[in-house]
């Protein structure tokens, strides 16, 4: 299977609940290709003079990809709409007295263009398996969270190639974000996930607050502990754990075959589901 050979053939657009009318935030549809969600939102606080926490989203969409997301941001329209940036669109679309999070994002529709493939099984369900963009090139996402989890700020340090000054490396951790550490936990959370789930019913994301025995022998294994994730020295991330669904049901599928081993593919996922593991289920 081969996909994304231009991000013109993996398209991804969200639907999203939006409170339009008056506040300060202003509600933008970002259209993107060829940057992923937390440098483009990087960038745009970078020109706007403002903090990144300050843009919401509600979540993180590929690299290679043609992609459209909402943001929120606090400032007034004329100032982002004057922004100039290569392969990134901003339209407005309203005001909103809430930041743009998670609990407005529906789901997603996607397009795919997929080659090098015998045939497309289709499936009303599929694991929900965490996808692997979630962890990064040779799977270095995951393997910093572990350290950042453990403490052993030096050896994420030395895995992410960052500079450090005077032995502070917590320091040069902090000057990567806030939101790029969070990532990196949530990845090693996401590792752990796929090791225990079942596909039968809802699963915990591990934590210092998870109940239960699941995790008992992967945490062994592992070397790690549920209040490892209870980040003393960086309280702020912390990480309680949670739960996913075990399943996904894949809505709107439809599939078109294009020519000889190349299929188009479209469907809808509810929010936090892969569609690169969607294909990795389907495709023959």
């Amino acid at each position: 299977m081969n996909i994304k050979k231009t991000p013109e053939e993996f398209i991804v657009k969200e639907e999203a609940q939006l409170e339009l009318g008056s506040g300060k935030y202003a509600y933008f549809l970002l259209e993107k290709k060829n940057w992923n969600t937390l440098d483009i939102i990087r960038d745009i606080a970078r020109r706007l003079n403002i903090k990144e926490k300050d843009i919401g989203f509600s979540g993180n969409k590929d690299k290679r990809a043609w992609t459209f997301q909402h943001i929120s941001i606090p400032v007034s329209k004329e100032r982002v709409l004057g922004l100039r940036i290569r392969d990134v669109r901003l339209e407005y679309l309203g005001n909103g007295s809430k930041r743009i999070n998670l609990g407005m994002l529906k789901g997603n529709h996607f397009e795919i263009v997929v080659r090098d493939c015998k045939g497309i099984e289709e499936k009303e369900f599929i694991i929900n398996y965490f996808g692997e963009q979630r962890f990064g090139v040779e799977k270095k996402n995951w393997k910093v969270g572990k350290y950042l989890i453990l403490g052993k700020f030096k050896d994420a340090c030395e895995l992410l190639n960052l500079e450090v000054e005077r032995n502070d490396y917590l320091g040069a951790l902090k000057r990567e974000g806030f939101r790029t550490l969070k990532f990196y936990i949530a990845s090693y959370q996401s590792y752990l996930w796929n090791k225990v789930v079942d596909g039968k019913g809802k699963v915990p994301i591990l934590g210092y607050l998870t109940e239960g025995k699941v995790y008992d022998k992967l945490m062994k294994e592992e070397g790690i502990k549920k209040t490892d994730f209870m980040i003393m020295s960086f309280r702020e991330l912390s990480a309680e754990g949670g739960e996913r669904e075990g399943v996904v049901e894949i809505q709107d599928f439809k599939s078109e075959k294009i020519e000889d081993g190349v299929y188009r593919v479209s469907f809808f996922l509810s929010k936090g589901a892969y569609a690169t593991e969607v294909l990795r289920q389907i495709v023959l």
